[in-house]
């Protein structure tokens, strides 16, 4: 049995981002394009479909002589060579090829359509063969279904087709599997086909309306207002003239006034250096319910949407995590370094929304962190602050002067005396956080992100 795979390519008309790097639909598929590989038969099995017949034949055989019956024992006979017939009928050898379709470019949340085929390359009637496909586990179908059983004629193909919800990250398809059975059915035989096609949903950079920063920032020219007088388009302040300063920045109506030399001072502003970080350690992955997502999962979805925020504002921005898988990519700017970024919190095992076992400390990423970042680096963590490690965390690296600023979701709730108690906890470490100076934002389920940046840069500004 021999199987060939393919995933299909699409584009997006008017998404800025599918410009920004290679053409992410080739993820979805072998690095071949359209590989074969090779089937194996790994079982067959007795399906015990006829063994109540026997029992039967036995039965009335036994019934047959001891009444001594001829009828009953011609009955028994005909079971018995029933049941020979049917010991005797072969399973027929399977010649399948198989391909799989799907969009190769969908965004979190969107619905895509699997489609498998199967075909029956070979010369011989399969009158049964019981298709399954292995979704990714994390990948929920919500339309149609990954199993099929169809009878296949020579040369006759049949579809498998079913759709799920996409989800951030990378999705790999297990064994696809093919159950076949001749007429009678007394024997099957199991084909399996290690796949390895993947499903990757990067996420969708959206863009937010603004994002509050702290006053650390670089020498380079950027949009961050800085309290510096010199160069830029807010007025500051006037200071006397100096010879050499341009004629542009006199004020001429001082002059006009008063006869005297003045020199116009403007808010200079400034690029910022930000590095947002990830909580993806085992105590983030909780969440109000029991249904996903995590807190840790809207953490990282938050910073797919502050990160091309900050990059379109003209800061250099990079991505590190706190956890038991260490990553971290410096601050940069261009088209590159945002496809690279978008690639990373797509397919990325560090920011992967499944728990981590907890046994590795983030001790370790932490102090990685701490070694890579520079003194102009401000940060924002992305944590739902279910611990107290994180605060010490974040208030080690705001005491070592890298600002800080925190979005918190909020991942408790209040029906159960122990959520309100892990909500109290977590009240206590905001204002613990807010009282070393840490700005922080407390992201309610029920409010957009959106909403609540401009809120607290509204707050911040006042």
């Amino acid at each position: 049995m021999t199987a060939t795979r393919s995933g299909s390519k699409s584009s997006r008309d008017g998404d800025p981002d599918s410009a920004d790097g290679p053409d992410t639909a080739g993820s979805n598929t072998d690095a071949a394009g359209s590989p074969t590989a090779q089937a194996n038969r790994v079982a067959r099995r007795k399906t015990n479909r006829w063994y109540g017949l026997a029992g039967v034949a036995l039965a009335i055989g036994g019934v047959g002589v001891l009444t001594t019956q001829p009828a009953l024992l011609l009955a028994s006979a005909v079971c018995a060579g029933v049941v020979g017939l049917v010991a005797l009928s072969p399973t027929p050898p399977a010649q399948l090829t198989l391909s799989r379709e799907f969009d190769a470019s969908p965004r979190p949340g969107e619905e895509v359509t699997i489609t498998v085929e199967a075909h029956n390359a070979g010369d011989r009637l399969l009158p049964d063969v019981r298709l399954v496909d292995a979704v990714p586990p994390r990948l929920a179908v919500v339309d149609g279904s990954p199993r099929r059983g169809v009878a296949l004629a020579a040369g006759e193909t049949a579809t498998v087709s079913y759709t799920v919800r996409a989800q951030r990250g990378r999705h790999e398809f297990g064994d696809t599997v093919a159950i076949v059975r001749g007429l009678a059915g007394a024997t099957e035989d199991e084909y399996r086909i290690a796949t390895t096609d993947a499903l990757t949903v990067e996420p969708a950079f959206e863009p937010l309306d603004q994002m509050p920063l702290r006053s650390l920032t670089t020498d380079y020219v950027g949009r961050l207002p800085t309290e510096t007088g010199g160069d830029g388009i807010e007025f500051h302040t006037t200071r006397e003239y100096r010879p050499g300063d341009p004629i542009s920045r006199i004020d001429w109506n001082r002059r006009a006034r008063s006869g005297e030399l003045a020199t116009l001072e403007f808010r200079t502003e400034r690029a910022a250096s930000i590095v947002l970080v990830a909580d993806v350690r085992e105590p983030s992955f909780v969440a109000p319910g029991a249904v996903p997502p995590s807190a840790a999962e809207v953490g990282v979805a938050a910073i797919s949407r502050v990160f091309p925020t900050l990059l379109d504002m003209g800061h250099t921005v990079g991505v590190a995590t706190i956890g038991e898988s260490v990553q971290w990519i410096p601050p940069d700017t261009g088209p590159g370094h945002r496809a690279r970024v978008r690639a990373a919190l797509g397919s990325d095992a560090a920011f992967s929304s499944d728990q981590p076992s907890g046994t590795i400390p983030s001790v370790l990423s932490v102090r990685d962190l701490r070694q890579r970042l520079s003194e102009n680096d401000q940060i924002i963590v992305c944590s739902p602050l279910c611990d107290d490690g994180v605060v010490r965390i974040v208030r080690l690296l705001n005491a070592y002067g890298n600002q800080a600023t925190v979005i918190s979701p909020d991942p408790t709730g209040a029906e159960t005396r122990g959520q309100r108690i892990a909500k109290m906890e977590r009240r206590r470490r905001l204002a613990e956080l807010r009282r070393a100076g840490v700005r922080v934002i407390d992201w309610s389920p029920d409010m957009s992100l959106d909403a609540v940046l401009g809120r607290a840069a509204r707050r911040w500004s006042a």
